[in-house]
């Protein structure tokens, strides 16, 4: 049975009545955030989908990719795969914060941990785009003049070292503490072998190796 206060209130439902406003506020936060953030995510899956079928170059009479042997075709792929994938999968995981009901539980145990993921996620979405579109112009555009070139990567890169420099600090905090947890677990881990390892039953017995009767009195 729950201890209950002098109102006959659980120590739950106290903290409900002395949070549900906090609650309630913290729900229409992520419920607009990630409805915002749904949208940026759908309109860069509809930019890398649509990339994906108009190829820089076009298509050769086979069908092939006409730059297709070139390395930055390569990373034009790989970059726009990628930003495709992960766009659409923080779309998922927004509609399904959206749709959760926001119980204190929930709070407690992943709401917040699938808004940072799916932050990030989106944050890598948007970097390998801007890669694509690196990788697109240079595909395009370049003539192999030394100048003409140097001075094409230098605009097509600013974006990409801007957005770098914006979240540069976050990653690495986020980097660190992961590798404090990382460090944390394995210890927690290890040191729980070593008490496997160590572990001796302990006997029944006297440590003379003689067993003690207790006297019986007959009736």
């Amino acid at each position: 049975m729950s201890t209950r206060n002098a109102n006959q209130k659980t120590a739950f439902e106290v903290f409900s009545e002395a949070n549900d406003k906090l609650r309630a506020e913290a729900k229409v936060w992520m419920c607009e955030n990630s409805k915002s953030c749904s949208i940026v995510a759908v309109l860069i899956a509809t930019v890398a989908f649509t990339s994906a079928y108009t190829v820089p170059g076009g298509p050769s009479e086979t069908g092939h990719p006409v730059l297709k042997g070139k390395p930055m075709f390569l990373l034009f792929t790989l970059a726009d795969a990628i930003s495709l994938s992960r766009a659409l999968t923080s779309v998922i995981v927004f509609l399904n914060i959206v749709t959760s009901p926001f119980h204190f539980k929930d709070f407690a145990s992943h709401l917040f941990e699938k808004q940072l993921t799916t932050l990030i996620l989106l944050i890598i979405s948007v970097a390998t785009m801007m890669v694509a579109f690196v990788a697109t112009l240079i595909l395009t555009i370049s003539n192999q003049g030394k100048w003409s070139d140097v001075t094409l990567y230098a605009v097509s890169f600013f974006p990409v070292l801007v957005f770098f420099y914006s979240y540069i600090s976050d990653y690495w905090n986020m980097i660190v503490g992961f590798f404090r947890a990382l460090k944390k677990t394995m210890s927690k881990i290890v040191l729980g072998f070593h008490n496997l390892w160590d572990y001796k039953p302990q006997s029944t017995y006297p440590v003379d190796g003689t067993v003690h009767f207790s006297s019986i009195s007959h009736v």
